[in-house]
């Protein structure tokens, strides 16, 4: 079905989905109410062998296999896993067992092992999928590497969810038209592309606007993601109005679809428009991306501007930290501020500037602080205190970022 081979060029992009917070970008394909309804759907429970059936099992040497159990991470992975996220009706102990068994039997060259995960071993597609999402996590390449396979098989089962979990890998994949020809693909495609035929589902309308988008084609990605959206309010009942300011998306990648949606948008001259976009994903979804781009579309005076950039800082933004940096500095040179008030924010001028990771950035930013208040004449009182307390910053922090 598919090599050890020729899933090492995915490595790349299976780490890329490691996540150092809360997870942003990378979400499983699958909305609450599709759960709620595929456990109704579910006519029999997951059957977990016993450790010493698993123990019986692997008895029998088999010298083909794809993974080790050395492969797997400990039960204390998958129970802070199962803690944090993931469905309330997998245990860690279910995660642990669905993936060592999958490396009792994953081997090269046939698929016929896959169907028996489920009629043998009690393994549906629906818990296979879900394991594989924190292997894709974790910031391992050989973890990488079994998830990948472990969504590949999942969507050989005809599960949904895996398949454009998959198309979701390839949208971020570094270079699309490399990755489009590997043979790996070309299954999950084909099924991506019957799923997409009917127009229902957002999430594949949604990742169809992505790879459009990194193929170039704005126009025709727009027009998926205008689809997605309509799609979505058919079959939401409850309508807008009645959604709390903050909320759940109603489709996995509904965040990237007002988002990428915004950005075309904003291209094409339909700053209303794209604005309205980016206040869904920031004030709707409270995602950072969102609150970044809607923050550079508001007046420098709203209000709102700069609790929307520091909410995108909060969450790593960097750009966000630069335009803050830019802020505190024309605060601390306007003369109608009071003056304790320009003190605090000629020091957070460069308490925003020596947050950025890079080097070059972060020297670039912090000399420009130093230009302006130079420029500026601003002497005396204000100078000599700042420079003060700028020495005693730099002295405690260079070294160490």
């Amino acid at each position: 079905m598919f090599s050890s081979r020729a899933l090492r060029p995915t490595r790349r992009a299976a780490i890329a989905f490691s996540i150092k917070g809360p997870p942003q970008t990378f979400r499983p394909a699958i909305s609450s109410q599709q759960r709620r309804a595929q456990q109704q759907r579910r006519q029999y429970a997951i059957r977990i062998p016993s450790l010493q059936r698993r123990s019986r099992v692997r008895s029998t040497p088999q010298v083909n296999l794809l993974f080790k159990q050395a492969d797997v991470p400990p039960l204390d992975f998958w129970k802070e896993y199962a803690s944090r996220q993931g469905p309330k009706d997998l245990t860690a102990e279910t995660y642990f067992n669905t993936a060592s068994q999958y490396c009792d039997v994953a081997v090269p060259g046939t698929s016929t092992w896959v169907g028996a995960l489920q009629r043998d071993r009690g393994i549906d597609a629906y818990t296979l999928h879900h394991t594989a999402i924190p292997l894709l996590l974790r910031s391992q390449a050989t973890t990488g590497h079994i998830g990948m396979h472990m969504l590949m098989s999942a969507s050989s089962l005809g599960y949904t969810p895996s398949t454009l979990s998959l198309i979701r890998i390839l949208t971020q994949a570094e270079n699309l038209k490399v990755t489009e020809r590997k043979d790996m693909f070309r299954d999950p495609m084909a099924r991506f592309r019957r799923i997409l035929q009917n127009g229902e589902n957002p999430d594949a309308l949604t990742l169809q606007g992505l790879l459009l988008v990194r193929q170039g084609h704005d126009t025709p990605a727009l027009k998926h993601f205008d689809q997605a959206i309509k799609a979505a309010s058919r079959k939401d009942s409850a309508g807008q109005e009645s959604m709390p300011a903050v909320r759940k998306p109603r489709w996995a990648y509904e965040g990237s679809c007002y988002h990428q949606r915004g950005r075309i948008l904003l291209k094409q001259g339909r700053r209303e428009e794209a604005a309205a976009a980016f206040r869904v994903v920031a004030l709707e979804l409270d995602l950072a991306k969102g609150h970044l781009e809607l923050a550079k579309l508001l007046p420098h005076d709203a209000p709102e501007r700069e609790t929307c950039l520091l909410k995108a800082a909060q969450a790593s933004q960097f750009e966000a930290c630069e335009l803050l940096a830019h802020g505190a500095i024309d605060k601390a040179m306007d003369p109608g501020v009071p003056k304790a008030e320009r003190d605090d924010a000629a020091k957070m001028a460069y308490e925003w500037a020596l947050v950025e990771p890079d080097v070059t950035k972060r020297e670039k930013l912090t000399s420009l602080v130093k230009k302006e208040f130079k420029n500026a004449g601003r002497g005396g009182g204000l100078m000599g205190t700042l420079w003060g307390w700028v020495g005693a910053r730099f002295a405690r922090q260079l070294p160490h970022v």
